[in-house]
Parts: C-alpha cells; sequence; structure tokens
C-alpha cells in the first residue's frame, strides 16, 4: 500500500512539475452564444472548445485575469470566435487569428513574444492590442481605417505596410519603433 503512494505521490509531483494540468472553463450564454469567463487550472498548451452544450463559443472575456500571466505558450483558437479577449503577459510566440475575429480587445496580447501576426479581414485592433511583443513583421487587412494608440509599441518592426484605408493612426501606435519611412509617413497622414 505504501508503494502504491509513493508511485501516486510521483506523478502527481510529475505533472505539477510539468506544468501540465487540464482547464475548464466557466462561461455565460447569450442569445445562444457562449461567452468564456473564466478559465480554471493551468496548462502551457490550450484549446479554446468551438462549442460548450452545442452553443458556438464567440468571445471570453476581456477581463485581464482570464487568460492573463498564465504561463501560457501555446493556445488555439476557434473558428466560431468573433471577439478576442486578454491573453496578455503569456509566452506565446505564435497565434493564429482565425478570419473570424472582429475585434481584438485593448492590451488582448500585450507582453508576449510573437513575433509576425495577420490580422484578418474586417477585424479592428484595440489601444495597445500587440504592445510588448517581438514582432518583425505584421499583416494588415486591407479593411483597416485606424491604427490605435500604443497597438505596435516596443516591438521589433522591421517593415510594416500601411493599408489605403487607413485614414487615422493614433500618436504612439508605433511608439519605440525605429522605422525612418514610416516615421515619415506617419508625419504626412
Amino acid at each position: 500500500m505504501k508503494r502504491f503512494y509513493l508511485v501516486l505521490f510521483l506523478l502527481c509531483l510529475f505533472f505539477v512539475s510539468c506544468g501540465e494540468t487540464e482547464v475548464s472553463f466557466e462561461f455565460e450564454v447569450k442569445n445562444r452564444e457562449v461567452t468564456i469567463t473564466k478559465m480554471k487550472g493551468r496548462s502551457k498548451s490550450i484549446t479554446v472548445p468551438s462549442t460548450i452544450n452545442g452553443m458556438p463559443v464567440v468571445e471570453f472575456y476581456s477581463n485581464y485575469y482570464l487568460f492573463q500571466d498564465k504561463g501560457i505558450e501555446k493556445i488555439t483558437l476557434p473558428n466560431t470566435l468573433t471577439s478576442l479577449g486578454s491573453l496578455s503577459d503569456n509566452k506565446l510566440t505564435t497565434l493564429t487569428i482565425p478570419n473570424s475575429v472582429k475585434v481584438i480587445s485593448q492590451g488582448a496580447l500585450r507582453n508576449n513574444k510573437l513575433t509576425s501576426i495577420t490580422i484578418p479581414e474586417g477585424c479592428e485592433i484595440r489601444t495597445g492590442a500587440f504592445e510588448d511583443n517581438q514582432l518583425t513583421s505584421v499583416n494588415l487587412p486591407n479593411s483597416l481605417r485606424e491604427i490605435e494608440m500604443f497597438v505596435f509599441k516596443n516591438n521589433k518592426l522591421t517593415s510594416i505596410t500601411i493599408p489605403s484605408r487607413v485614414k487615422k493612426i493614433q500618436g504612439g501606435a508605433f511608439k519605440k519603433i525605429r522605422l525612418p519611412v514610416l516615421q515619415y509617413l506617419i508625419m504626412c497622414i
């Protein structure tokens, strides 16, 4: 019996030290659409379900604490998601944003380790969404009309193409980025 408990203890210790545990979600339903409100557990790799109880998952709260600072290195987002909430202060190096996403919330991906990102068509990007990453390349959608404050602040962009429909670039959108041509273009807009 002691041997059984020793093996059980060592298995528990192994799973805790690996940082891999199961996660579960709490949620709200409105108009037969699911909003994830809380994540329980901790894991380096998370898959957000596309449906819960047969209803589509369309967003997770922009609540700063929902996925914030959870040590997440990889997250798979469903193609039902329309609003991307906070994944800030994690260790994400890559992320595929589904084409269904129409809004990337304020500070949503701040302080990660992303190196490149493609924003889907029809998507709006809120203040500070990609601040403090390691982005060297960004693909912006042609539909984008505004780049809000601090969206790409403190990244490592080597080039970026601003779509012709962009009519407004708010102050600090590219703060702490040294792209002479970009700085010139911003002064001309």
